[in-house]
């Protein structure tokens, strides 16, 4: 009998065994496993709406909007935390959203007066002031704290001594009081407002300072709709309903973001396990054309340009007839139509429908390779051209490439395509040295200056390899930042916008893009803002 109690014994120790060690701590498998975990857990807990969306939160290692640039970070703050200025969704219409009424103006441009509503709360009870303001707009220009966006709002005063070292404290900023405040500029930007309404800009309470190294981790306090309720780098982030918000108070109860690959999280949204998933474009027509899944499928056009970028110090692309011609080569409806399967509209500006100075009755862009050829004999190549492009490798824009590689062949140029590391692209491509790259961009905040001004000024062009360096062009651009009036405004990025498409051709456009989505039956109120989605207003019936 013992020796069969020994034997037992032994028998269900192996068992216990072998099952540890089939887990493992790999944080991917984790991942996943929390995920399906929260997936297949569909029937509400006590009648609370848990909102779930399964996205790829692979690279999600902090929530602080001041560390990183990724768009999964600034979803999530999208919800949790506010800018003084809000945008309105689809119109793209600023508003006073944490402040009384939009910033009074000085003569000069210079100066900006705010004046925060009262009894604003963060998510921990303590009322927004102006103290937090001040705290958060120099903890964006310390350099200990490694902000990698500062130069979205670097125009304030005082930013470039404190980012130098030379200075504690943000001299463009005066406090008036708990609720009245001033910011000064180094010079006019008319833009300004649009800055301080990115979600780069969005107010922490003077007390992060406190949380040291677990703020954007552990802890992460706004005075958004949405506040943290747990989050786990690389699996999952999990909001709940914030009731002392100031505005409207959100409908769900919780938001979970769940790690998903971009095919897993379509699976788990046809066995109906989640309620949001981003589709891939070469995933789109699959959903257009199934029956029972078409109609949850969602587009939403994108503030963004892709354009070829035609190096000015490249021969032959330093004369403007070989600029010329390889525009008339492009055929943008076909790429678009064909290639790209409707799922991009073709492009006529560097401007994206919806930014100032975008011309809707503007024709669109000739294509004709026969008057291409004419263009390059024009220009002392009767037998043609050969361009070289470089992308780096498993960028979905190889495709693209291959498809105007034919087309351009039609007017007599070869275009050769040699595909690098990543590493190596932006190298190659921030130095000036990249022929005829393709650029892709989406606004930070919608106005044209992030556009013309962002490729093209002076050294930015060298960033992103066009080397323009145009005098007209960088006064036109510098007055742009200094006018006020809106209509004036809109009249001179025409004006650019002409020069660079069809004069100089620095960039020639070629679409616009669009984002996918699927959306389930019961989902009432989402919103999609540029690239990111906002669930203020989301319900589940």
């Amino acid at each position: 009998m013992k020796l069969k109690k020994i034997i037992v014994i032994m028998l269900a120790l192996v068992m216990v065994l072998s099952l540890a060690a089939c887990g493992n701590n790999d944080e991917n498998n984790t991942a996943k496993e929390t995920s399906n975990q929260e997936a297949s857990n569909q029937e509400p807990k006590e009648g609370k709406k848990i909102f779930k969306y399964g996205n790829d939160l692979g690279a999600l290692t902090g929530l602080d909007v001041h560390l990183f640039t990724t768009s999964e970070v600034f979803e999530v703050s999208e919800q949790t935390h506010e800018a003084l200025i809000g945008v309105r969704t689809g119109t793209y219409e600023l508003y006073p959203l944490l402040i009384t009424e939009m910033p009074k103006v000085s003569e000069d441009g210079l100066t900006y007066s705010f004046e925060l509503k009262k009894g604003i709360k963060f998510h921990d009870g303590s009322e927004l002031t102006s103290h937090d303001v001040k705290y958060t707009l120099e903890r964006i220009f310390t350099p200990s704290v490694g902000n990698v966006n500062t130069w979205i709002c670097d125009m304030i005063k005082g930013s470039k001594e404190m980012l130098e070292g030379e200075a504690t404290e943000l001299s463009g900023f005066k406090l008036i009081d708990d609720y009245k405040f001033e910011i000064s500029l180094y010079e006019p930007y008319a833009p300004f407002e649009a800055v301080m309404a990115t979600t780069q800009m969005v107010i922490f309470p003077e007390e992060a300072e406190s949380y040291g190294k677990d703020w954007g981790l552990k802890t992460y306090i706004g005075t958004g709709p949405l506040k943290l309720k747990e989050f786990q780098p690389k699996v999952k982030v999990m909001l709940e309903r914030f009731d002392d918000y100031h505005g409207e108070v959100a409908k769900l109860d919780e938001l979970h973001f769940l790690n998903m690959e971009a095919n897993t999280a379509l699976l788990e949204f046809e066995k109906g396990n989640i309620h949001l998933a981003r589709v891939q474009e070469s995933l789109v027509d699959q959903y257009k054309d199934d029956e029972k899944l078409k109609d949850k499928l969602r587009e939403q056009n994108l503030i963004g340009i892709i354009a070829l970028t035609l190096n000015h110090e490249k021969p032959p692309l330093d004369d403007v007839r070989v600029r010329k011609a390889v525009s008339l080569a492009v055929d943008r409806k076909s790429l678009a139509e064909n290639y790209l399967k409707g799922n991009v509209s073709p492009a006529k500006s560097m401007l994206p429908p919806g930014v100032l100075g975008y011309d809707p009755d503007a024709p669109e862009l000739e294509y004709n390779p026969e008057k291409a050829k004419e263009l390059l004999a024009e220009a002392g190549y009767p037998d043609g051209v050969e361009l070289t492009s470089v992308v780096s490798e498993k960028n979905k824009l190889v495709g693209v490439f291959t498809v105007l590689q034919a087309q351009l062949k039609e007017a007599g140029i070869t275009l050769n395509i040699q595909q690098v590391d990543k590493p190596s692209y932006v190298d190659l491509r921030k130095r000036g040295e990249i022929q005829m790259p393709i650029l892709t961009w989406y606004a930070d905040y919608v106005d044209p200056d992030n556009f013309l001004y962002t490729f093209l000024y002076k050294e930015n062009s060298v960033f992103f390899s066009s080397n323009y360096k145009n005098e007209e062009f960088n006064k036109l651009a510098e007055e742009g930042r200094r006018i006020a009036n809106r209509e004036e405004r809109e009249e001179l990025y025409k004006k650019l916008d002409y020069k660079v498409v069809h004069e100089d051709l620095p960039h020639s456009p070629l679409y616009t893009p669009k984002a996918f989505y699927m959306e389930a039956d019961n989902v009432d109120g989402l919103e999609m803002q540029n690239f990111t989605f906002r669930f203020y207003n989301t319900d589940l019936k």
